[in-house]
């Protein structure tokens, strides 16, 4: 009888330290702001001056956001996120992903216009 009573008592403490939050698991909002608006100028900076560069920059940021939507997609995981930290959590990972990708066209476009351009002062000349 002792025993079972002791049995008991760990089988209740073990599903009470089994819940947990979902946050304290996932990034900080801080730090997605911040990883966020790193890759975003790193991203826009090497696609205009440096492209090949792209190609060791851009996938480690492109990356980490990705694996935070895939998380994000999941119902109960979203759901537990709009519940502890709020819509913009789930908005920041969107957002900095399109933003990162965006930086990316921007400045290559911006480095064709470049040479597009200075074939033309030259041919003015």
């Amino acid at each position: 009888m002792k025993y079972l009573l002791y049995l008991v008592i760990i089988m209740i403490s073990m599903g009470q330290s089994a819940y947990a939050e979902v946050l304290d698991k996932e990034p900080s909002l801080t730090l997605n702001y911040l990883y966020g608006s790193i890759g975003t100028i790193l991203c826009f900076i090497s696609a205009r001056y440096k492209p090949w560069t792209l190609l060791i920059i851009a996938p480690s940021f492109i990356l980490y956001f990705l694996s935070l939507m895939f998380e994000v997609i999941d119902p109960y995981i979203e759901e537990a996120l709009l519940r502890e930290a709020g819509k913009m959590y789930i908005l920041s990972i969107y957002l900095f992903n399109i933003l990162i990708i965006f930086s990316i066209a921007l400045g290559l476009w911006l480095r064709k216009n470049r040479t597009i351009i200075k074939r033309k002062c030259k041919t003015w000349v």
